[in-house]
């Protein structure tokens, strides 16, 4: 479920909800993060050295969703939201949207209903975005000033389809594609899909 993993999460965050001993001794927390750091196909140092690991994006977006729709893994999410808004990862840079992105993935939360702070949280998930449902993907994109595909809209409500489908169609017209206007006038005329 973590992003991005330190020995201090392992035995302060990881350790009850995998029924490890808790509290974990430091040495104990540190074993298993080596051990985990050699399993290449599945974790990468983001930084030569570090003391921290994160997930293969790729591989982590396939093992995500059937992680979540077990009861143990939102709760790892929860005690990762937890670990970042009050708990020792709360002082880490960014933590309070690591914490909204862990609430989201336990199904705790939604997106900021803010344009500027849905902007905010798309620049600090970067590709971790694309581990959200389909249509908080939209919104963060809507936010962030792009121009949404059709299918993406689909998924808006509200003022978020209204500002998206006015971006989309002004952009092409710009680009003389008034017909594709035209054409998707009455996709968007149906009600949004969940």
């Amino acid at each position: 479920v973590l992003r991005r993993i330190e020995p201090a999460q392992i035995s302060g965050l990881l350790a009850g909800p995998s029924g490890l001993a808790t509290p974990m001794p430091p040495e104990q927390a540190q074993a298993l993060f080596d051990r985990l750091a050699s399993q290449v196909w599945l974790v990468r140092r983001p930084d030569p050295g570090s003391a921290v690991l994160e997930h293969l994006p790729d591989l982590r977006r396939l093992m995500l969703p059937p992680i979540l729709a077990e009861p143990h893994g939102r709760e790892v999410a929860r005690a990762a939201a937890e670990w970042f808004a009050d708990g020792p990862g709360s002082s880490q840079p960014g933590a309070a949207w690591d914490a909204k992105y862990y609430a989201i993935l336990a199904g705790d939360a939604d997106l900021p209903e803010d344009a500027e702070q849905l902007h905010d949280f798309a620049l600090h998930l970067g590709a971790a975005a694309g581990d959200l449902p389909v249509a908080m993907q939209a919104r963060l994109r809507e936010a962030q000033g792009h121009v949404l595909r059709s299918d993406e809209i689909t998924h808006l409500q509200g003022h978020a389809r209204d500002r998206a489908i006015k971006h989309r169609r002004e952009t092409q017209r710009t680009h003389g594609l008034e017909t594709s206007v035209v054409a998707e006038e009455a996709s968007f005329a149906a009600p949004p899909t969940e």
